[in-house]
């Protein structure tokens, strides 16, 4: 590599010289040489922009490359945002949760309710073994609820919008005005619908979080996660707890993210006109009681997806009539042939599916579960990124499978 592209002679280099690479470069190392004592001085402590040590200031120029595209993506263009990758969705939780509750006295955040099932255990089960308390919102559309929640203790407030698994959408302008009035962050958790669809910090939110591992990636080849936030809270961040813990993005995952980002808005906006085609088909049917996505012209929040939301995403819920056993033979049936795989992921290119109350959820206590409407007969959906013809072939897997039920959703012997 020239003089020109060297990245200790500008950190803020892109990977991609002109002419010269048409992908992205992949650095593998995980330590780079100083230019001087001084510049090594400086980068430790925090002072100099630079490559140093994985986990330490930008730590790898491809992990980097990544941190700044989505920087880019989810603050819209603007440079006052930056972001910190990390080694999993699970991890950007834990070191923001970290970052955020336990300095000062402000220990506790409010949470929706309506999360990621290993986001609720973490908050629920592990973050209390830290001294952080989570308070959850018995009904997460209910300002009035969260705002009585929030004390002097109160860190942030957490928002995962659409929500897994049944696709909730909130009105993040509403609870970051919330948010305003408390001077404390809102965090959102952007997973489902990526910047592709839906940019909360252009609609107020204060630190966005992504499992990068789903839409980011979209091929199920990377597991990483993603937090950003104005670029003085990720410095923050990134020299204190980043540095500490070190729960850092390995370099090749971070390298097949930035070609996942290449195609993210195609894809994300092919699942969710998947999605809606299945959504229309399956709401027709008398053996389903009730099917939740967000751009149905049924859904009670369909009003608010169109307005922060370009397209409903991949996820959909499935609530159908029977027994825990009718839903297990269901899913069975659903996936025996491979069109449809059973597994607990999403925003695969393949659709997928899977029974949350015994998989993605089952460590969420039962009656705050059935509280949550996950169901036994609840079955959660990921539709993929399938052309024209094999999604004919996807709804007709669901139409065989919930052909085989009788009226009142049992399964035929």
């Amino acid at each position: 590599m020239s003089k020109k592209y060297h990245h200790l002679d500008d950190p803020h280099y892109s990977l991609v010289p002109p002419e010269k690479e048409v992908g992205y470069a992949l650095y593998k190392s995980i330590a780079f040489g100083f230019k001087n004592a001084a510049h090594g001085r400086g980068i430790f402590a925090g002072e100099t922009d630079g490559y140093a040590y994985h986990g330490l200031g930008f730590g790898n120029p491809t992990v980097h490359e990544f941190e700044r595209k989505m920087a880019e993506g989810e603050g819209s263009g603007d440079t006052a945002f930056d972001a910190l990758a990390t080694a999993s969705g699970m991890s950007a939780i834990d070191l923001l949760t970290r970052f955020l509750c336990l300095a000062g006295d402000r220990k506790e955040m409010v949470s929706s309710p309506k999360i990621y099932g290993g986001t609720y255990y973490y908050l629920n089960e592990l973050a209390p073994k830290m001294g952080v308390g989570a308070r959850f919102v018995s009904d997460p559309y209910d300002l009035e609820q969260w705002r009585s929640l929030i004390t002097s203790r109160t860190a942030c407030l957490l928002l995962e919008t659409p929500a897994n698994p049944h696709a909730d959408v909130f009105d993040i302008a509403a609870y970051a005005k919330l948010a305003r009035e408390y001077d404390i962050p809102l965090v959102v958790d952007n997973t489902i619908a990526t910047h592709a669809l839906q940019r909360p910090l252009s609609l107020g939110a204060d630190i966005v979080i992504v499992s990068a591992s789903k839409g980011i990636n979209g091929h199920s080849t990377g597991l990483g996660g993603i937090i950003v936030a104005k670029k003085e809270l990720i410095a923050e961040l990134r020299n204190t707890w980043g540095v500490g813990v070190r729960a850092v993005m390995d370099p090749d995952c971070a390298h097949r993210m930035l070609h996942g980002l290449n195609d993210l808005e195609v894809r994300m906006h092919r699942h969710s006109e998947n999605a809606l085609a299945l959504a229309e088909y399956l709401q027709k049917s008398p053996k389903v009681r009730e099917v939740h996505y967000p751009f149905l012209d049924t859904c009670k929040h369909h009003d608010i997806a169109q307005q922060q939301m370009s397209g409903g995403g991949p996820l959909l819920g499935v609530t159908l009539r029977g027994t825990l056993e009718d839903a297990e033979r269901f899913i069975d049936a659903l996936t025996k042939d491979g069109t449809v795989i059973q597994a607990p992921h999403i925003c695969h290119e393949k659709t997928l599916a899977v029974h949350p109350a015994s998989t993605t959820h089952a460590r969420v206590p039962e009656e705050e579960r059935i509280s949550l409407g996950i169901s036994d007969t609840f079955i959660r959906v990921s539709t993929g990124t399938e052309d024209a013809p094999e999604f004919r072939e996807v709804v007709n897997v669901f139409a065989h499978a919930l052909a085989k039920m009788s009226a009142n959703g049992r399964h035929k012997k």
